[in-house]
C-alpha cells in the first residue's frame, strides 16, 4: 500500500520509473557489471579515498533519493574537507537526467554565472 500511495505523485513515479529502467537497462546489456554491483556495492567503503580529496567539491544531492539517501551525502561531505552540500528539494538520483535545467542552474549558480 506504502508504495502505491507513493508512487501517486507524478514526480516520484517519474523517478522511480527512470531508475527501475536503469537497472534493466544495465542488467540486459552489462550482465557482469549488475552481478559485481549487487555483489560489491554493500561492502565498498570508500571513505578512506574520498578523505583525500583536496579539491574544492559541491556535492548536489536529491532530496528524494531512494537510491543513496541524503544521510550518505552528509557524511560524504563531512569526509570531503571543506566540501559544501547542497539538498535539492523535491529531486531524487536521476535529477541531472529528469530535469537537466535545474541541473545547469545549480551549477551555475555555484560557479557565480
Amino acid at each position: 500500500r506504502y508504495l502505491v500511495d507513493h508512487l501517486k505523485e507524478k514526480d516520484k513515479l517519474t523517478q522511480a520509473l527512470s531508475a527501475a529502467a536503469t537497472l534493466l537497462y544495465t542488467a540486459r546489456r552489462h550482465r557482469e557489471e549488475i552481478s559485481w554491483f549487487i555483489e560489491t556495492i554493500p561492502k565498498l567503503d570508500l571513505r578512506r579515498d574520498f578523505s583525500r580529496i583536496v579539491q574544492p567539491v559541491d556535492i548536489l544531492w536529491g532530496e528524494n533519493d531512494g537510491i543513496m539517501p541524503v544521510s550518505i551525502g552528509r557524511e560524504l561531505a563531512h569526509i570531503v574537507s571543506g566540501a559544501t552540500f547542497t539538498v535539492l528539494d523535491g529531486v531524487g538520483h536521476n535529477y541531472p537526467v529528469l530535469d537537466p535545467e535545474r541541473t545547469y542552474e545549480e551549477i551555475n549558480h555555484i560557479l557565480g554565472i
